[in-house]
């Protein structure tokens, strides 16, 4: 039995999951005292449960997302590359909102190629030169960076570069903060770089937002487990919410995806979820949402989290969207679903159903409304992990090699997230040929997820 929460600015809408089923739904006002509203939602979630309860997922991308406004310069970025960038607009960072939390910046040698090839050799005497300043200024000196952002070129395929750099700089100075880009992943330099800034910005807050929700947890009998809803559409611990607080961003709109198909049952499917006069249309498929990264994130800066594929469409435009979907896939089922507290301005749910209905040749499966589907997608949502990896491989025996030690990498991954041992499935596992690079070499996605634990009922 699970319960999910999904926290916004000003409420707080839960769910309870009993054997994968709806069993209650509420939401709280938050108002001056949140703790206690929130441990009030909780316990009453909890007492319409048969049982104990095993977990609770919070869905906080909201917070995570309002805690980057104002942008405030309070991140250091080093990059490591093979040599400087030829212009100051080159060297910095395309995004305002990167650019607004950058404090200072720097570049040293280094790096490797998209193989793990070494471009250049790591120049540390002159890494430890660019930090030096920060280990003779207190963190929470007006002006001062708190965080270091270590960005390589090909860390993903090897990031000793970015280990070294982390382990000579803490030596000399200890009080800093360091996130190395390849903990997030990604293979584009700049969508990583953006992701690991927009991360180390909310370091402090992811702080204290996983404070809050894990004490709350922790009052439930039991206590049951906590987790945090990621933009995948999966979950991860606290601790990891605390280090990686960017896998957080976009949990939403993932989670009202995976919400919509366990409240509608059904696996295969395209949802529209309405809002006050817009939409978000996805498609959920064998109960997951499909995602993708170097997709947009906060102020449309692209990341290399990845992130559900959604279309903002306006409300009244929303079934012709769905429809343009419906004819690339005809056996998926339809399904509308109202965001919590939503009101349409331009017609009722059920005349929009009957336009989904009419538009795509299929009926739509409208959901009643009686739950926030972001807090059942929270509830059901089952730890996961994302690969996306530049490989060469000159036979089919070789991609075959590289992609099976991927899924087993990723499997790895899902299990040490939480994953009951067994229940660990591949879900996505695509090799695509990049002949324009060079012959025999490949990008790797691949993306797995844990099943629900046996007697959670999730």
């Amino acid at each position: 039995m699970r319960i999910g929460v999904r926290l916004g600015g000003e409420q707080a809408h839960g769910a309870l999951l009993v054997e994968g089923r709806l069993r209650a739904a509420g939401t709280a006002r938050l108002g001056a005292a949140p703790h206690r509203a929130l441990s009030g939602l909780l316990r009453e979630l909890a007492e319409a449960a048969p049982g104990r309860i095993d977990a609770v997922t919070w869905d906080v991308s909201a917070l995570l997302d309002a805690a980057l406004y104002p942008p405030v310069r309070r991140v250091a970025a080093l990059r490591l590359q093979p040599r400087p960038a030829r212009t100051c607009s080159l060297a910095d960072h395309p995004s305002a909102l990167v650019r607004s939390l950058v404090n200072w910046r720097g570049h040293a040698t280094g790096g490797h190629d998209l193989f793990g090839g070494e471009l250049a050799e790591l120049d540390i005497p002159a890494v430890l030169r660019l930090v030096e300043p920060f280990g003779t200024v207190e963190d929470a000196a007006p002006g001062s960076a708190a965080v270091l952002v270590v960005t390589a070129t090909g860390a993903v395929s090897c990031a000793e570069h970015e280990r070294a750099v982390a382990e000579r700089v803490l030596g000399r100075c200890p009080r800093l903060r360091v996130c190395l880009s390849h903990e997030v992943g990604g293979i584009g330099l700049l969508e990583r770089e953006a992701a690991t800034v927009l991360n180390a910005a909310l370091l402090g807050a992811a702080e204290q937002i996983a404070g809050r929700c894990v004490r709350a947890t922790d009052a439930l009998p039991g206590p049951p487990s906590c987790w945090f809803a990621t933009g995948d559409g999966g979950r991860m611990s606290p601790e990891r919410l605390r280090s990686l607080p960017v896998l957080g961003l976009g949990a939403e709109r993932a989670a009202g995806l995976l919400g919509a198909s366990i409240l509608s049952e059904r696996s295969n499917a395209l949802i529209m979820i309405a809002d006050t006069g817009t939409a978000l249309v996805g498609r959920v498929h064998d109960g997951l949402p499909q995602v993708a990264a170097d997709l947009p994130g906060p102020s449309g800066v692209r990341l290399a989290a990845p992130q559900a594929v959604l279309t903002t469409t306006a409300a009244r435009t929303a079934p012709a969207t769905v429809a343009a979907y419906a004819e690339h896939d005809p056996g998926a089922a339809v399904v509308l679903a109202v965001a919590a507290g939503a009101v349409d301005g331009h017609e009722d749910t059920r005349a929009l159903a009957d336009r989904l209905g009419a538009d795509t040749g299929r009926r739509a499966v409208l959901l009643d409304g009686a739950a926030d589907p972001g807090a059942v997608g929270a509830a059901g949502a089952e730890p996961s992990a994302w690969l996306d990896l530049m490989i060469d491989a000159v036979t089919p025996e070789e991609l075959r090699r590289q992609l099976a030690e991927a899924e087993q990498r990723a499997l790895t991954m899902v299990a040490a997230g939480g994953a009951q041992p067994g229940r660990e499935r591949i879900v996505e596992s695509v090799a695509y040929s990049l002949p324009f690079i060079r012959s025999g070499t490949y990008r790797l996605h691949v993306r797995a997820s844990g099943a629900p634990r046996q007697g959670e009922g999730g």
